[in-house]
This record gives structure tokens, C-alpha cells and sequence, in this order.
């Protein structure tokens, strides 16, 4: 919850605002790209995402834009824990709502984050073929009709 105070020393009015799904992208962007490129910053960010993936309200769910932040705070980090959050990231949005699946931009992420991971040469080559097969097999949501 966010509260606003006024700044009149006679009102003593708070507003309780409630983040929706648009604040917690707009903070997951924000992270993402600060120039505070560390683990500790995706691991923080990654526990804004997981707030809100854990969130039992109806009202407030989280979308592909929300996975596809997430998943750009990771690529910022260059290391093995990287591909586990990535794989977990790509899990989820294909097993979950009908309305979260993976995207061009997803792909396209996922992809900078095995070119760059650290991965032995030929565990790197196998997962970039994977992902471009299941781009190529499932193609961007966004253009289906």
C-alpha cells in the first residue's frame, strides 16, 4: 500500500492508494533499467513480482507485460541463477491464465539472456535452438486473429 499525506499542517487527510498491475510493471521497468545493474536488485525486484504473482485479490493479476519486465530485470545479470529464474519465468507463463503467453518480446529477451548468461558454449548453443523453435512454432500472440 502507498499512502499520501497532505503537506497542509491543519488537514490530517491520508489517502490509501492500492498499486494495481500498472504500477507494479512501471516499478519493474524502473529497476530493470537503473543503472543499479546487481543481483540484489533483480532478487529485489523479482520479490515485487512474486508480491503480486502471489496475490490471491481478483482484482489485480498479473500480464505478459509484468512477465516480460520481470524477465528484463534478469537479463541485466550475468550469471547461472539468471537461466533458472528465466526457465522458471517461461514455465510459468505457459502453464498458467490463457491470457499470459510468452511473446516476441519474450522470446527476444530470453534470448539476450542466453547470449550473455555464461553458459558453456553448447548448452548455450541448445537453448537458443529451443527458444527459436518455440517462437517459430508458436509464433507472437499479439499477430494471431
Amino acid at each position: 500500500q502507498f499512502f499520501c499525506t497532505t503537506t497542509d499542517p491543519g488537514q490530517d487527510l491520508r489517502l490509501r492508494i492500492e498499486p494495481d498491475v500498472v504500477s507494479y510493471n512501471a516499478l519493474l521497468k524502473t529497476l530493470a533499467r537503473s543503472n543499479a545493474k546487481t543481483i540484489e536488485t533483480a532478487r529485489r525486484g523479482h520479490e515485487y513480482f512474486r508480491e503480486l504473482t502471489d496475490n490471491k485479490s481478483a482484482s489485480i493479476k498479473p500480464t505478459t507485460v509484468t512477465y516480460n519486465q520481470a524477465l528484463l530485470l534478469w537479463s541485466n545479470i550475468k550469471s547461472p541463477e539468471t537461466v533458472e529464474q528465466m526457465l522458471t519465468l517461461l514455465s510459468e507463463m505457459k502453464a498458467g491464465d490463457r491470457t499470459i503467453r510468452p511473446d516476441a518480446k519474450t522470446y527476444r529477451t530470453c534470448l539476450s539472456i542466453v547470449d550473455t548468461c555464461g553458459l558453456p558454449e553448447l548448452e548455450r548453443q541448445e537453448l537458443a535452438d529451443q527458444l527459436s523453435s518455440e517462437l517459430i512454432r508458436f509464433g507472437d500472440p499479439r499477430r494471431r486473429k
